[in-house]
């Protein structure tokens, strides 16, 4: 199956040092690419996505990977995939979400930064972690949109519970 690549940890999901810490980076995402796909499809659906290990993006599970349009009651919608060309999507940010919380302890304008010195200034990384979390909530929803309304998934039990985040703890 495809995994994402540095090109999606650009902006501001920015993993600082990434082409240094590559390798520690693909091993923690191997890992959390499992976990999120789990999560979001189900272990049922997740095993039957790994074992057709869709390279096509015009059959049904390539489309819950790669994307797709569809119409409901003469509006387009778009479903922009787990991987794309715009280097934006759930998968990307439940990665840089767990790795962030993980690894990094500051964020700022610039991206991610680790301090090194005792003269770093801290300042708080969460309006960064909920922010990137938030919309990947919305990217799942959108994601389950589509299949509840594509009618092609029609077995499909939604395992994932929204849990929008905000600065206060609410």
């Amino acid at each position: 199956m495809e995994t994402i690549d540095k090109g999606y940890f650009k902006n501001f999901t920015d993993i600082p040092n990434i082409d240094k810490d590559w390798i520690g980076v693909q091993k923690v995402m191997l890992t959390l690419t499992e976990d999120f796909l789990r999560c979001v499809f189900g272990y049922d659906l997740y095993k039957k996505i790994v074992a057709e290990d869709p390279a096509d993006a015009s059959t049904n599970y390539g489309k819950l990977l790669y994307g797709t349009e569809w119409e409901l009651s003469d509006i387009d919608y778009k479903w922009d995939g787990l991987f794309n060309t715009k280097k934006v999507g759930p998968l990307s940010d439940y990665i840089f979400y767990e790795y962030t919380k993980d690894n990094w302890i500051i964020s700022g304008n610039s991206g991610a930064v680790k301090p090194v010195t005792e003269l770093s200034q801290i300042s708080g990384e969460d309006f960064k972690l909920m922010t990137v979390h938030n919309r990947m909530e919305k990217q799942i929803q959108k994601l389950y949109d589509y299949m509840y309304n594509s009618e092609l998934y029609d077995d499909f039990t939604y395992p994932y519970v929204f849990l929008h985040l905000n600065s206060v703890g609410f």
